[in-house]
């Protein structure tokens, strides 16, 4: 005697992969009719959006698990700043962590617009001013997040030491200024694009 399995409707363990594999890899007839992207570009639009995603949920949980080790935070602070840090409370710990948190959540934001900019791009909005003041507003919280970036590392030192100063500066900060700067520099292109197409429109 054989049995049979019934599937649930809904329960399905694959239908959640299908369904993000369907998003990354859309086939030809799941383009939007008025896009002018082909398949490859769609793809690279959809992994984009996947990455920034991952990229914060990386960030967040590897924030979250250093600060919660005092041990970890004093280890790893101490090499970054060339300083020796024996102890840090527990109000310590949650300040700095707390400070990092905003640069976290301006990243939440960040992955957010960079999710609708690439909407917008795979509508076929390409010169659109939705589109373009949404480039700027990425390349902005870039230039924000590099910012507060090395303003918090003099806070949270500030905090861990009692009042010490140290700053450091490392090749991946010279990196993300140079990514920051490219993207601000591409948004303004875009705007004088959108601009230029404006009145061509007007014209025509």
């Amino acid at each position: 005697m054989s049995a049979t399995r019934t599937q649930l409707p809904g329960k399905n363990p694959l239908s959640v992969p299908c369904q993000v594999m369907r998003l990354v890899f859309p086939t030809k007839a799941q383009l939007p009719d008025k896009s002018p992207l082909s398949a490859p570009v769609m793809m690279a639009c959809q992994l984009t959006r996947l990455v920034v995603v991952a990229w914060f949920i990386w960030v967040f949980v590897v924030y979250t698990m250093v600060w919660s080790d005092k041990q970890e935070i004093l280890r790893d602070l101490g090499a970054m700043s060339g300083h020796t840090l024996e102890r840090i409370s527990g109000l310590q710990q949650t300040a700095s962590y707390l400070v990092c948190l905003v640069n976290i959540l301006i990243l939440g934001v960040f992955a957010v617009k960079v999710w609708q900019l690439i909407g917008y791009y795979i509508a076929g909005h390409i010169f659109d001013r939705p589109t373009v003041s949404t480039f700027r507003t990425v390349a902005h919280l870039a230039i924000i997040m590099y910012v507060i970036d090395l303003i918090g590392r003099l806070v949270v030192f500030a905090i861990v030491s009692n009042g010490g100063f140290a700053f450091w500066f490392t090749f991946f900060d010279v990196m993300h200024a140079a990514w920051a700067l490219c993207l601000v520099l591409l948004a303004e292109v875009f705007s004088a694009g959108a601009a230029i197409a404006e009145e061509h429109s007007q014209i025509v």
